[in-house]
């Protein structure tokens, strides 16, 4: 298996307009560096978008995002029966975002898509979040997906900024099944 390793040992800040995406699978990108969303772009892009298997973003910072970190297929075409693994969310900063990770395999092709993708061991740790809406979002909307082995731990979450709390929001986590689409989806701890 190939490998993709891009290290920042120099503090670094890059403007962006689009999201980053990543669609091979197997890359790391370790920080220290910024991430900024270019002023004036709207709507405003996620930061990255890890579409694919086995990639680690590390200690780096996001900020003015929609979505600092989206994990989810990028369509059209839209992805039938694909697995996605091993991928790493940790050590990151996400500031003035309105979500910080999300993991929402939502699709505009069909309302709701039989696709029966999965998303299998998801680590989201050490990150700190700073968001409007939340700061980990977990969502299944599509018939037959599953999400299977995803750790959340040791984040430091917040809807505002420590600075200013905001009681609005979602929540901190969200996890859920079905909400608007596939509500036949289920959620277990097993």
């Amino acid at each position: 298996m190939n490998r993709a390793l891009l290290h920042i040992s120099t503090p670094l800040t890059i403007t962006v307009s689009t999201a980053l995406v990543l669609r091979g699978g197997n890359v790391t990108i370790e920080g220290p560096a910024t991430l900024v969303t270019r002023s004036g772009v709207t709507p405003k892009p996620n930061g990255f978008q890890i579409t694919s298997s086995g990639n680690r973003l590390h200690a780096l910072t996001l900020e003015g995002f929609d979505s600092g970190v989206e994990i989810r297929p990028v369509s059209p075409p839209l992805p039938v029966g694909v697995t996605y693994t091993d991928n790493t969310v940790e050590r990151l900063t996400i500031r003035s975002a309105r979500h910080g990770v999300v993991l929402s395999p939502s699709y505009l092709e069909c309302d709701p898509c039989a696709t029966h993708n999965a998303w299998v061991n998801t680590t989201i740790t050490d990150n700190v979040i700073e968001a409007s809406q939340s700061g980990v979002h977990v969502t299944l909307t599509s018939v037959g997906d599953l999400v299977d082995g995803i750790t959340i731990t040791g984040n430091t979450l917040r809807i505002g900024t420590a600075a200013e709390p905001d009681a609005g929001g979602d929540g901190a986590i969200i996890i859920a099944a079905g909400l608007q689409r596939a509500r036949a989806s289920v959620i277990e701890d097993a």
